[in-house]
């Protein structure tokens, strides 16, 4: 079949960084390509895959898989029945209930069951959970030694109940997230939220960074010592006061 895959241009696909969205629309891209079917990736310029990345017109595809909400809609509505569109983010909000029913002949997937509740009466044709290739992670059986979470820092994502989990567990807790702008008010009160000490907080300026050690407070200014950080992005050390890492600078380490 020919098949086109529409993503995000927000992110390359797969996603450099952080983006869950594009780096699930790679693994399906690529699995598709490996069962033979001619497939074309809409995405960034910057994107990698085995699939065509060119621009097409919609008639030369049997299915045209969305993955950019709803903005699709009103244009590929006289195409509904060649499209399908995985709804990959939250679905409770207000506004999406009257848009849903207004185009109810867009078929749609949901990634869980659990997502398609606030819209019981969309035109849901199936549930497929996100998968991962076989390969790409191996179980590790051993006692670990420390609780991660991985995702953004929002409200829905709920990295505060991470950080309650890991306080009452004794264990201690690693942070992977990005911050979208929308989300910066929540980052910066999330350690009122969870009513972590200062000193707990270790965030990153602008980041992501790896906190190597903190540094004596008699070799700085006594009432506000310092911490030397890694920059993964900038590839070097850098010297970074308490005071400025708080929850508003970046993701935590």
């Amino acid at each position: 079949m020919k098949i086109a895959q529409v993503a995000p241009l927000i992110e390359s696909v797969p996603p450099r960084l952080y983006g869950g969205t594009e780096r699930i629309v790679s693994y399906l891209t690529e699995e598709l390509v490996r069962l033979g079917h001619d497939v074309t990736l809409f995405a960034s310029g910057d994107s990698i895959t085995s699939a065509e990345l060119v621009p097409c017109c919609a008639d030369e595809f049997d299915i045209i898989h969305f993955h950019i909400d709803l903005f699709q809609f009103p244009l590929f509505r006289s195409l509904a029945g060649r499209t399908l569109t995985t709804l990959h983010g939250r679905q409770d909000l207000p506004d999406l209930k009257p848009f849903y029913s207004r185009f109810g002949g867009m078929p749609l997937v949901s990634i869980s069951n659990d997502q398609r509740k606030p819209l019981p009466h969309a035109n849901f044709v199936s549930t497929i959970h996100h998968g991962l290739p076989a390969d790409l992670h191996q179980p590790s059986f051993g006692q670990g030694t420390y609780l991660a979470f991985l995702g953004r820092i929002s409200p829905e994502k709920r990295a505060d109940r991470a950080i309650r989990i890991a306080r009452a567990a004794g264990i201690p807790l690693k942070i992977a997230a990005k911050v979208d702008k929308v989300d910066e008010d929540h980052f910066r009160n999330i350690g009122q939220i969870v009513e972590l000490e200062p000193s707990l907080l270790r965030s990153i300026v602008p980041g992501p960074y790896e906190i190597r050690h903190l540094i004596p407070a008699s070799d700085r200014d006594p009432d506000d010592p310092c911490y030397r950080v890694k920059s993964v992005a900038e590839k070097h050390d850098r010297v970074v006061p308490e005071s400025q890492i708080t929850p508003s600078k970046g993701a935590f380490a």
